[in-house]
């Protein structure tokens, strides 16, 4: 799971798949203190790992909903645009970015993303690390499988590319 600067950068500026999150169990996210968080028990227990040599654990409550006096009301979750996960960024897993593409697709058809998938690399020539032939190499901007994804999804569904600090719209 890709946990890097860059990638918290990338997800927090995709402004359209954070709208969609609804937390599930085993959803990553960075807490507003810059914790990087598991979200566990129905997504109301989450699992906190500190960067350093050894991680720690600690269960801690990400409030359903807030009461007046902003303590924490245990009813059901009705995540979706709710302002507590304002305060989280969700950082989707590689699985969860290829959901995405799949929802809106009757039968899911995993082969089909996968060759859109490759055609849309080859295209970018993201392949190409070092010249060869007549093409012009250009190395990829991104470095994990969760950046390449993230960065497919926005342009097959939202129409925008990375710039390296922010999403564009083509």
């Amino acid at each position: 799971m890709d946990t890097s600067e860059t990638y918290i950068k990338m997800c927090k500026r995709a402004e359209e798949i954070q709208e969609e999150w609804l937390p599930k169990l085993g959803d990553w996210c960075l807490s507003y203190q810059g914790v990087i968080e598991l979200v566990t028990k129905s997504a109301i227990q989450v699992e906190t790992s500190h960067s350093s040599s050894k991680p720690e654990y600690l269960t801690i409550q990400i409030a359903t909903t807030f009461g007046k006096g902003g303590e924490a009301q245990n009813s059901q979750p009705d995540w979706k645009g709710h302002k507590s996960l304002r305060r989280y960024i969700w950082l989707p897993r590689q699985d969860q970015l290829q959901e995405i593409l799949l929802e809106d697709i009757p039968i899911k058809r995993y082969p089909q993303l996968v060759g859109a998938f490759y055609k849309w690399i080859h295209e970018s020539n993201y392949l190409m690390i070092l010249p060869y032939g007549d093409g012009e190499a250009t190395a990829c901007p991104f470095f994990s499988m969760e950046q390449l994804w993230l960065a497919f999804v926005m342009k097959e569904k939202y129409d925008k590319v990375w710039t390296g600090e922010d999403w564009e719209t083509l």
